[in-house]
């Protein structure tokens, strides 16, 4: 398997990247990564051409198998406009894996060309080996490959609805609240019609959420949600916060609000794939990888 690692967004701990490439290499993973000069103005990594030409170059090289971003941070969005969208649609579509500021790439690549982007681990964060039966895992998920894909995963999930006895099916949308909230507008939002949207952040507290799903709520960008399901809200508040907002968004939009401890800005931080079909039955989530351009992504 061949990864190319690109750092779209913030520049992050390098030392940890270093140290992480090492580890795949010696699990028999091929890297390529590249150091270009830092961005003078200290709030993303490279300047928005050196980041876009290495945006663009990774997602139409055949070669890779998966293009990762080194970590989040900001600076993502800055490229959507100038992605040239034409040209993509012309080539086999890309897994591009990462979270958190990367949410806007993904929106943006789910919203122009369909392509499923994966939500996942990033190597140049501390949270990347943090949990090694985690990333034992997820490094197992991403070299096993189209043809011995042996999950769907399992979110073992708590609903405040009464009316989810059965089950809840849907396209998965989603990532990081305050990043997505912000494309609510663009042509980098896609229409959520049938999807299940998931949802994560960090370092938010309730009000400033509140005030986002209002946004939500307000724009109708919740239309023809199936459902919706919360991840880890890292220094959000307290548990009795986090489970009313739970409730809240239920009581506010009449869909089924489900919580999971599963994935966001954590080390277990569970893979969900963008565009996958999902289903909620009971108390879990399953998604499954689909073909795309003859291959399953």
């Amino acid at each position: 398997m061949y990864i190319k690692i690109i750092r779209p967004s913030s520049l992050g701990h390098s030392d940890i990247l270093q140290a992480n490439i090492s580890d795949l290499e010696k699990r028999g993973i091929k890297v390529l990564y590249e150091e270009k000069s830092p961005d003078p103005n200290n709030h993303s990594s490279y300047t928005v051409q050196d980041r876009l030409e290495e945006l663009v170059e990774a997602l139409t090289n055949p070669d890779y198998d998966y293009v990762m971003c080194a970590r989040g941070g900001y600076g993502a969005s800055d490229l959507l406009d100038f992605i040239p969208w034409d040209r993509l649609k012309n080539v086999p579509p890309k897994t591009l894996v990462g979270f958190s500021d990367i949410c806007a790439l993904h929106s943006a690549l789910y919203s122009k060309l369909s392509w499923c982007g994966l939500h996942a681990p990033m190597p140049a964060s501390k949270l990347w080996a943090a949990n090694k039966k985690m990333l034992t895992r997820y490094l197992s998920f991403l070299t096993e490959g189209a043809r011995s894909f042996s999950l769907p995963l399992n979110l073992k999930l708590s609903s405040a609805s009464l009316k989810t006895s059965s089950s809840i099916e849907g396209k998965l949308f989603g990532g990081c609240l305050t990043v997505i909230t912000a494309l609510i507008g663009t042509p980098y939002f896609p229409n959520l019609k049938d999807h299940i949207l998931f949802l994560e952040d960090i370092r938010e507290n309730p009000g400033t959420v509140n005030r986002m799903i209002n946004q939500w709520i307000q724009s109708g960008s919740l239309e023809g949600v199936k459902a919706v399901v919360l991840g880890n809200f890292v220094r959000y508040g307290s548990s009795q916060d986090y489970a009313q907002l739970v409730k809240k968004i239920e009581e506010k939009t009449r869909i089924s609000c489900f919580s999971s401890r599963y994935f966001g800005h954590i080390s277990l931080n569970y893979p969900l794939l963008i565009g996958a079909s999902a289903v909620i039955k009971g108390s879990s989530l399953k998604w499954h990888k689909q073909k795309l351009g003859g291959k399953y992504v």
